[in-house]
């Protein structure tokens, strides 16, 4: 298995781990409340998240990997794209909540901002294991 892709899924399961316990305690007390509708779109961003996230990340380490000395790019061509789609993605969804949109908005960047923080900050933790360009 190439160091990226061993890189990538254990950056997969430590953000799932992270994004179950960061839900879990969200999605609890909705469910006690009974909101489902708050509930799905919670999960529906999260999962959606969680994918682009993990594409964002696999790109930047590929990257990084191939072309040492790139890793800034990677990151801020990657972080952009991903802007791109994710807001392209709300454009297409809140549609389909026309009474929730402000709800789904909110779980939208909430996702979004759990998701990426953590990406940021596993790429610094780990800035100084990348190949450099000596």
């Amino acid at each position: 298995m190439s160091e990226t892709i061993k890189d990538t899924f254990q950056f997969a399961l430590k953000l799932l781990v992270l994004l179950l316990v960061i839900a879990g305690a969200f999605a609890y007390p909705l469910y006690l409340k009974s909101n489902e509708i708050m509930i799905e779109m919670l999960i529906l961003n999260t999962i959606f998240f969680f994918f682009l996230t993990i594409l964002s990340f696999f790109v930047i380490a590929q990257t990084s990997f191939k072309k040492p000395g790139s890793s800034l790019n990677s990151f801020l061509g990657s972080s952009a794209l991903k802007m791109i789609i994710a807001l392209a993605y709300l454009a297409l969804f809140i549609g389909d909540y026309p009474d929730h949109k402000l709800t789904f908005v909110l779980t939208f960047f909430i996702a979004y901002a759990i998701c990426t923080a953590f990406e940021v900050f596993v790429l610094l933790k780990n800035l100084n294991n990348l190949p450099s360009t000596k």
